[in-house]
């Protein structure tokens, strides 16, 4: 099974575009290869939905 490039957990499947580019800025050598477990899954899509959130209450 294949393993989370951050913590070295068991990862679920796919990441979207918008999750993968915020691991990217923490996390420069994270490629599209490269998977997380779903805690770090989790922890990304809130960051990412914050991000949506504010940029809609800011337009």
């Amino acid at each position: 099974m294949k393993k989370s490039h951050i913590s070295k957990k068991e990862i679920p499947k796919d990441i979207r575009e918008g999750i993968f580019n915020l691991i990217k800025k923490d996390f420069p050598d994270f490629r599209k290869e490269d998977f997380i477990c779903l805690t770090e899954l989790i922890q990304y899509r809130r960051l990412y939905l914050t991000s949506l959130i504010c940029l809609v209450h800011y337009v």
